[in-house]
């Protein structure tokens, strides 16, 4: 065999591995195009699911308990705002089973007192003078002319004392009160000679003891007053928080 026909089998070869290689590069190509193409359909479809997620929620309120179709399990009141009730004059009834007091006319629609505020937390609770308002802060309130108080939601309570701003101011400082409440667990207390903890909050000297007699219950002592067992050191911080609120006055207002 010449030297002419070796460099032609050498070459025809060098083609063929070439073509091979093409061809395979081709292939690969198409795959990681097929897996990018199915990747992006399934981040789609994920996206299109996640948007149809919480839709359609509706809430139902009869009397204090709450129904919620179409949505999680859990609802989110984070996303509910308190409306003020507007009722025609026709629309007032003396009928007992009205559960919108607004549209009582038995009922004084004025000259309410707040005389407390409660947090209902994660359990929510029904607006006992609409009748449908979800709440978290109950205002209880009082009249002369009604023996019974109603826990109403901040805008009809508002309504009911004649002034919006009162009862803004009113959940404002409990919202405030309850963060200082959170972040005094987080203070950092000091051991006194006996081992006690202590600490200065508000100008005011709290003193926490281990029971003795009751395993994990402490109490507290402020002005030389001891306070009952409780149960956890947390439980007792906590209690001995709300005693200086009390002591001092600087609640809710």
């Amino acid at each position: 065999m010449n030297l002419h026909s070796k460099e032609t089998k050498t070459v025809k070869k060098a083609q063929r591995v070439t073509l091979a290689i093409t061809e395979e590069s081709i292939e690969i190509e198409a795959i990681a195009y097929e897996e990018t193409k199915v990747r992006k359909e399934t981040i789609i479809q994920k996206k299109i699911a996640v948007g149809k997620t919480h839709t359609t929620g509706k809430i139902i309120g009869t009397g204090k308990t709450i129904v919620q179709k179409g949505a999680s399990s859990r609802p989110r009141y984070s996303n509910i705002k308190e409306k003020e009730v507007f009722v025609d004059k026709s629309e007032l009834t003396t009928d007992p089973n009205e559960e919108n007091l607004w549209k009582r006319s038995d009922i004084p629609h004025k000259g309410w007192v707040c005389v407390d505020l409660i947090d209902m937390g994660e359990q929510r609770s029904v607006c006992q003078m609409c009748g449908y308002q979800v709440i978290r802060f109950v205002h209880i309130m009082v009249n002369k002319k009604y023996g019974t108080k109603i826990g109403a939601g901040c805008v009809c309570a508002g309504k009911m004392e004649g002034n919006f701003e009162n009862a803004l101011q009113r959940e404002r400082n409990l919202k405030n009160l309850l963060n200082r409440r959170k972040t005094f667990l987080t203070r950092k207390w000091k051991i006194s000679k006996s081992g006690n903890l202590y600490i200065k909050f508000m100008e005011v000297h709290i003193v926490l003891l281990e029971d003795r007699y009751k395993l994990d219950h402490w109490r507290f002592v402020i002005n030389g007053k001891y306070s009952e067992s409780i149960h956890t050191q947390r439980l007792a911080k906590l209690s001995a928080f709300d005693y200086v609120v009390r002591l001092t006055g600087k609640g809710i207002g």
